[in-house]
């Protein structure tokens, strides 16, 4: 059950974690970028920022296209 809404994709080397209906959220995406250079990443839909490498976000912080720092990762959800 858990892999039918798991899905993993690879963009130029880093890794995109996608989780499927959650309970809380339509969607969670975990971008990991282990590289050292920044990736830039269109989402092709708006999705609120919950953690980047700064931590936890508590505000309202919605993006479309983001640009992630490299030896990084960030969380975000769609509701």
């Amino acid at each position: 059950d858990i892999s039918s809404k798991i899905r993993i994709d690879n963009v130029n080397g880093r890794s995109i974690i996608t989780y499927l209906e959650c309970e809380k959220y339509k969607e969670v995406k975990m971008i990991i970028n282990p590289s050292n250079e920044s990736f830039n990443f269109d989402l092709g839909d708006y999705y609120r920022v919950i953690f980047n490498e700064y931590g936890r976000i508590t505000g309202d912080y919605y993006v479309q296209n983001l640009s992630l720092n490299g030896i990084s990762l960030i969380i975000l959800v769609k509701e």
